[in-house]
């Protein structure tokens, strides 16, 4: 690799093409379309090794796995508030009538 290395973050690379690209960019002064076209191709390639690096190392270090939703305990949750204390009340009432009626 000319421009990019395999062993830093994907922030670093990406900060480091960010620089580059400020550089060599061919609407810039000292721009060269074929350097920039260089990092580019380097860049994209070294991104998709990174990423498949990332999934061989398990979900943990992966971007594109979801970490686990915490488990909901049984106890029912607090139902809405409406702001009136007497709607409030009465969806309470109800809603406690529901969960003993589910008990038995």
């Amino acid at each position: 690799m000319r421009y990019f290395d395999l062993s830093n973050s994907p922030e670093e690379n990406k900060k480091l093409y960010r620089q580059l690209s400020m550089k060599y960019h061919p609407d810039r002064p000292q721009g060269n379309q074929e350097i920039m076209q260089q990092i580019i191709e380097e860049y994209k390639e070294v991104e998709k090794l990174q990423k498949a690096e990332g999934s061989k190392q398990g979900p943990e270090r992966s971007k594109g796995i979801k970490k686990k939703k915490p488990e909901r305990s049984q106890q029912p949750e607090q139902p809405f508030t409406t702001g009136h204390p007497e709607i409030d009340k009465a969806i309470l009432d109800l809603f406690k009538y529901v969960t003993d009626l589910l008990k038995l």
